[in-house]
């Protein structure tokens, strides 16, 4: 979902691929990974589109968190509860937010102010990222 939004965001905007990828620093071959979903941007990749493209803070970040929760999908939790438990899994909310806050500084700030995330998304990415 994340790609198509972009995609229709800088359009309207009249930027191209490589305009975005200039701003960005980056190779605008990955503009259209991301278009066509077959990447997925930094959370701090996000950050800088919504500000390069002046969408409201936040907005394109929801649709990006969505989309790495839906990837988990399922087997994911299914997964966390048939794990040993000397693997250390997060279990709550705020040992979740601790865990993001020590090892991923902005991937916090981002996943703290985002209203739309639940208790269970935020385990989710903590464990996800614990997991890498």
């Amino acid at each position: 979902m994340f790609g198509k939004i972009l995609k229709e965001f800088r359009q309207k905007r009249g930027i191209t691929q490589d305009q975005l990828a200039k701003e960005l620093n980056i190779n605008y071959t990955l503009i259209g990974k991301w278009e066509n979903e077959t990447r997925k941007p930094s959370f701090l990749d996000v950050k800088k589109i919504e500000d390069f493209l002046d969408i409201s803070d936040g907005f394109l970040l929801d649709f990006a968190l969505k989309d790495r929760l839906d990837d988990l999908g399922d087997d994911f939790i299914i997964d966390i509860k048939k794990k040993d438990t000397t693997e250390h899994l997060i279990k709550k909310s705020d040992e979740a937010l601790a865990y993001i806050k020590q090892i991923f500084p902005e991937t916090y700030t981002l996943v703290k102010n985002n209203s739309h995330l639940s208790e269970t998304d935020i385990i989710k990415i903590a464990n996800e990222l614990k997991r890498k």
